[in-house]
């Protein structure tokens, strides 16, 4: 038989309600995991400068979630002041390194192309160099 329409979304309002059970395909577990995933180490974002400071910028990178690119970790050569590199609002790509002790969130520009969002290996930096 025909389904009506909207019967897609009748079934996820039916999914998202507690204690009732509902066949899908998959589509709707995998939006509902989205939606309480956590930024991974090592995974390339794309995010958008929020703060700039003297020792780096902050990104905010994924949903609520800001993170620091140190002014070392923007370009693999001597930066002065972050100014010269981004400004608030700018748009950048970022690859999360890590958790500092504190919970804080560290980020790096310097291993991303920052025209296609690629990571840059460090078999082509030396390549470049040479």
């Amino acid at each position: 038989p025909a389904q009506p329409k909207g019967h897609r979304l009748a079934t996820c309002v039916t999914f998202c309600l507690p204690g009732r059970q509902t066949h899908h395909n998959g589509a709707l577990s995998r939006l509902s995991a989205g939606l309480t995933a956590e930024p991974e180490e090592g995974q390339i974002y794309k995010g958008k400068v929020v703060k700039v400071m003297d020792f780096g910028a902050f990104v905010n990178f994924f949903g609520p979630k800001d993170g620091l690119v140190h002014v070392f970790q923007m370009k693999n050569e001597r930066v002065k002041h972050p100014s010269e590199v981004v400004a608030e609002g700018v748009e950048v790509f970022v690859k999360l390194l890590g958790f500092d002790d504190r919970g804080k969130v560290r980020l790096s520009m310097k291993v991303v192309d920052q025209e296609s969002g690629e990571e840059i290996k460090k078999d082509e930096d030396a390549s470049e160099e040479a």
